[in-house]
């Protein structure tokens, strides 16, 4: 059998990309994930992949862009959008609320709308990238949990949080029981979700090394 038709056994597995932008952050921030967004958008997705982009808060989400195919026209006019909100100073200041982000219930919120989305079941990995300076201690011990599997499929749901403030990596440096022991657990978990992983928000080389290999 030649090497393309043993390529062509193989099934490519589309993916959903849902990039959730956290609403209690500082302005400055704000503007960041906006353009980080469009970057992901315009970098790390194909033609034959989805996305979804969307800003939350504790109580409500707010989407910005709904799930979609990416397609030259219709991405080109998101882009001239989030621009516009990038330069709409009083949409950033009333927009950056203050609270308590919950990565749980926005997760729980996200599916529900994919779950609407794809009636048909359709098999797509998905990658949910949420875009804050930092998390609350809430999210950090969601995260640090075996709760966190009774949200996620292992095997085709992955969450990568960029962030300007990792709060998990104190643990590390914390010497009491309870500190390490939610550490280890969040290292299990991202072994599980295998292409998850808390990143600076900057740090693109690093994210894409997760959406592409």
């Amino acid at each position: 059998m030649s090497k393309r038709q043993e390529i062509s056994k193989f099934k490519t597995i589309n993916k959903d990309y849902i990039i959730i932008i956290n609403s209690y952050n500082k302005p400055d921030f704000l503007k960041n994930a906006l353009e980080k967004s469009r970057y992901i958008i315009d970098n790390y997705i194909t033609n034959n992949d989805r996305f979804c982009l969307t800003m939350t808060t504790n109580k409500e989400m707010k989407i910005i862009s709904k799930l979609q195919y990416k397609d030259p026209s219709s991405t080109e006019l998101l882009y001239d959008f989030v621009q516009s909100l990038i330069q709409d100073k009083s949409f950033i200041m009333n927009s950056s609320l203050q609270g308590e982000d919950n990565i749980q219930n926005m997760l729980t919120k996200t599916k529900a709308y994919l779950i609407k989305k794809n009636a048909n079941g359709e098999r797509r990995d998905v990658f949910y990238i949420f875009l804050s300076y930092s998390i609350s201690n809430t999210s950090r011990d969601f995260i640090c949990s075996e709760e966190l599997f009774s949200i996620f499929n292992k095997a085709s749901e992955n969450i990568i949080l960029l962030l300007n403030d990792n709060p998990i990596e104190d643990l590390k440096k914390k010497k009491d029981i309870l500190a390490q022991s939610k550490y280890k657990q969040y290292i299990h978990n991202m072994q599980q979700l295998t292409k998850s992983e808390i990143i600076n928000i900057n740090d693109m080389g690093k994210l894409k090394t997760r959406l592409l290999f």
